[in-house]
This record gives structure tokens, sequence and C-alpha cells, in this order.
């Protein structure tokens, strides 16, 4: 066959161009479902890196893009049950001690507390934790028999731990990933902003929140359209990921609202993380219907402390977002504390 003939009969390069990135956003997607230790992902790294090197993989357009956003899903999705995972590992331990401070050291009761107490420990999987919730409930079940007065307690607490086994059953079809944007939403800041504040007061860890609002966001759906405004508030999404730390978590808190967990970090480098991300944004436009869009954001910061709970380190922020709205937008705002 002459050289023209097989040129002929060769894929178009835009073809093969298509395929190459396709493979891209899967190999991305394994790559962050695997763990660090895995020897798969070494392999699958250097291929990537290879077609990285031979074609324009970003931004993911296409067919390529839904394979990313449906990995991007997985991955945040698991990254929730393990969350609500170690939520129910905490509770189970921590009534199982609490039972054991009730019995004491002595009699066989005490003893197989003892022993529940470390399997919980050293459980890993969720089949492992529904196994010593059900043992602790069958020694709470002789408890509530012989002290009638902890009956509700008991009660209350079972009946907690049961719907939370429930939603953990159900964590692959739960959903915490905002459809839109592609990033945590409500349910899941909800359920990470808890276990951030019971890990600050176990390990005094400090962490900052920020609240951002996209400026005058109700005039960009006015004048353009809703669809514009969907289009602004993926963009908006992608950059905050962009710019923040690989430790640090973004979720759309609702409407044109989003919440950045700043984990482990002191106060000078959140003010200055925050001001990356409004600089970010300023500097980022889209392009919608040959117009160009660029919109700026207002930051709201607030670094929890010791009086702190979920509520009120979210409502020190809000308001501190209010005050750079109310200082004309596009700036940050740290909450003084009193």
């Amino acid at each position: 066959m002459s050289r023209k003939d097989e040129t002929a009969k060769s894929f178009p390069i835009e073809f093969t161009v298509r395929i190459a990135r396709i493979l891209y956003a899967f190999l991305e997607g394994i790559l962050k479902l695997l763990s660090k230790e895995d020897m798969l992902g070494a392999k699958l790294s250097d291929l990537a890196s290879v077609i990285r090197k031979s074609v324009r993989v970003k931004p993911l357009e296409g067919v390529a893009q839904d394979v990313g956003n449906y990995f991007e899903k997985a991955k945040l999705n698991r990254e929730m049950a393990e969350v609500e995972k170690e939520g129910l590992k905490d509770m189970v331990l921590g009534l199982a001690k609490s039972m054991k401070e009730m019995v004491g050291a002595s009699g066989s009761l005490g003893g197989n507390i003892d022993s529940y107490i470390e399997r919980i420990e050293k459980a890993t999987t969720l089949k492992d934790l529904l196994e010593c919730k059900s043992a602790v409930i069958d020694v709470m079940d002789t408890l509530k028999s012989e002290c009638a007065t902890l009956r509700a307690k008991m009660d209350g607490l079972n009946s907690e731990m049961t719907s939370l086994c429930e939603r953990l059953q159900k964590s692959e079809s739960m959903v915490h990933v905002d459809v839109l944007t592609n990033i945590f939403n409500r349910s899941a800041y909800e359920i990470k902003i808890n276990q951030s504040v019971k890990e600050f007061q176990r390990y005094h860890e400090a962490f900052a929140l920020l609240v951002i609002d996209i400026d005058h966001f109700k005039n960009i759906n006015d004048q353009y359209g809703h669809k514009a405004g969907d289009e602004v508030l993926v963009l908006v999404a992608d950059t905050l990921k962009q710019a923040v730390r690989s430790t640090d978590e973004i979720f759309r808190y609702g409407g044109e609202e989003f919440v950045v967990i700043l984990n482990k970090i002191d106060r000078k480098n959140a003010l200055k993380l925050a001001e990356k991300l409004r600089a970010a944004i300023e500097k980022d436009y889209l392009v919608y219907k040959k117009q160009k869009l660029q919109v700026t954001i207002s930051i709201g910061l607030a670094f929890i402390n010791e009086s702190d709970n979920e509520e009120t380190v979210f409502e020190n922020a809000d308001q501190a977002l209010y005050d750079a709205k109310r200082r004309g937008r596009n700036q940050v705002v740290e909450h003084q504390n009193a």
C-alpha cells in the first residue's frame, strides 16, 4: 500500500485529538479515585503525562468534560461518605465510652464494653462499624433494662445512630454535589463544617471560613438572562477551584453565594489567600454571545475561636461579607472579634 493510501485511511487529526482528550479525562478521573499507594497510579500518571505533552488537554469540552465531571462527582461523594463514616465511628465510640463510665470496670458487662471500644477504634469499614453498632446497642438494651432512668437518653441515641446508619447505607445515591457548578453543595457544607468544628475542639487546629457573594449578580440575570447567570456561576466555581489549596473545600451555599473552608491556616495566609481569590475572579471573564462579561466578588472572612460553633462562625463571616458590600464590594473584609 502506498504512503498516499495509508494517509487516506488514517483518522483525521481532529478526531485523534478528541479521542486523546477523552482518554486523558478518563485517566485523570481514575487517578482521583486511586489511593497514593496504588501501583497502577504511577503507570496511569505516566500515560496521562504523555497525552498532556502531545495535545492541549485543558479546558475539557464535550464528552471529555462529561467524563471529567462524572469522576469529580464520584470523588466528592466518596469524600462525603468517609466524613459520615467517621461521624458514625465517633458516635458509637462515644456511646460505648459513656456506658463504660456508667457500669464501671467491674463485672462482665464492663469487660465486654472494653472489647467493643477496642473493636470500634480499629474499625475501618462501614461493615465493621455497623457490626460494632449492633453489639453496642445490645449492651445498651441490657443497661436499659437495669437502669430505667437511662431509657429516654438511650432511645434518643439509638434513633440518632439508626438515622445516620441509614444515611451511610444510601451514601452512594445521596446528592452532595451541586449539579450546575460541580462542587460541594449546602448539604455537604453542613456535614463538613460540623466535622471541622469538632476537630478544632479536639485538636485546636485553627481554620477560617470565607463567605463569598458575586457582586450585582441580579443585574447579570436581568440584563443577559439566567443562562448567562448560570455560566457566570460555573466560571466563578471553576476559578475558585483553581485558586484554593488542595486542602481547602469549596461549596455552593445557595444562589450566587459560595463558602470556602480554609483548613489549618493562620490569619496572614488566610487574608492572602482570600485576596488571591478576589483578584482571580476580577481578572477572569466570560464571553457570552460575543459579549465580554466580567464579574467581581465580595468576601467575608472569619476565624474559628473557642466560643464558636457551626452557626456563629458562619454568622461572623456573613457579617463581614455584609460589611464588604456596604463598603463598595469587590473586597475582602475580616470579622473582628469583640
